[in-house]
């Protein structure tokens, strides 16, 4: 699977530009990360805008915020402007939602540092940065195929684009409309099913 790259795979894959590039830490295991969001949730809860809520409540929200950092992960952003996203008109209520934001933004990566390890959905897209940049540099004369993927996040776009550029390197796009004119196809937008692979091909 294009998203489950490991390092093994690097290292078998027998290219020596593997070498030097397999120093990535560990991943957190999920289910540590959501304890520990809980953990923080339940212990200081009018620290970050909530009141004293259920076990069930502080799950629901650490599940939350896991899928808030592996979006981001995967969208290749970060949380920097985070405090310039909404309208001023709503600033008083967004202003307490940073406050809950606070868990992510200001103590996860110090949390992260002191335990050696990094987001799973990070290190899985170091990987495939990586994987990309060693057949970008190494350009292998095996047959090498990515098959049915819209590759939707930035690394796994740059691999396709890698795997599309090599000597025997073949992409395959499932379910690709090749039969529309070209002012349709210049007009499709996010709402539009053909949307992602448009925007790969752009890519």
């Amino acid at each position: 699977p294009i998203g489950d790259v490991e390092e093994d795979e690097l290292v078998l894959s027998g290219q020596g530009a593997a070498a030097g590039m397999l120093e990535t830490a560990p991943a957190i295991d999920p289910i540590e990360r959501m304890m520990l969001f809980m953990r923080i949730i339940l212990s200081r809860p009018q620290q970050f805008g909530t009141e004293a809520i259920s076990l069930s409540q502080a799950c629901f929200l650490a599940q939350e915020l896991g899928r808030l950092i592996d979006t981001v992960n995967n969208e290749n952003l970060d949380f920097a402007n985070l405090r310039n996203l909404v309208p001023e008109e709503y600033a008083g209520h967004w202003q307490e939602t940073l406050k809950f934001l606070e868990i992510i933004t200001a103590y996860w990566p110090q949390i992260l540092l002191e335990r050696g390890v990094v987001d799973a959905s990070e290190r899985k897209n170091r990987l495939i940065l990586k994987q990309a940049q060693i057949w970008a540099e190494v350009r292998p004369e095996r047959r090498i195929i990515a098959a049915g993927t819209t590759a939707t996040f930035p690394a796994m776009r740059e691999l396709v684009r890698v795997v599309a550029g090599l000597p025997n390197g073949e992409v395959v796009l499932c379910g690709l409309d090749k039969f529309l004119d070209r002012e349709s196809w210049d007009k499709i937008d996010e709402t539009h099913p053909q949307f992602e692979l448009k925007a790969l091909l752009d890519y």
